[in-house]
């Protein structure tokens, strides 16, 4: 083999090297850029869980708080029944004592 031939194939063999180097070079950024990919969307998501969490949570409190203003008013209404329940109780109260004070 010359000299030319010998330069020739050394050229080869380091220009199939070096674009073999640079394809492990490529593959490596691209396992890279996919494991952030993945951590980013384990993170999008894990966001996402929480915010749904968090909605959930402000659904739950509104529910609360819905049933504490009905039992609340339950409450009044009660109240209202049975302050006018006495007050029929002590007129009819009333009514009977001043029957029985003419009687006598």
């Amino acid at each position: 083999m010359d000299r030319r031939t010998s330069h020739v194939a050394a050229f080869g063999l380091g220009f199939l090297t070096g674009a073999l180097l640079l394809a492990v070079v490529m593959g490596l950024q691209l396992r890279a850029y996919s494991a952030q990919a993945e951590l980013s969307r384990q993170e999008a998501e894990a966001e996402r869980d929480r915010a749904v969490a968090a909605r959930d949570q402000a659904v739950a409190a509104q529910n609360l708080a819905a049933d504490a203003h009905r039992v609340a008013a339950q409450c009044r209404a009660e109240a209202n029944s049975e302050r006018m329940a006495r007050a029929r109780v002590e007129r009819e109260l009333e009514e009977a004592r001043n029957r029985l004070a003419s009687k006598r």
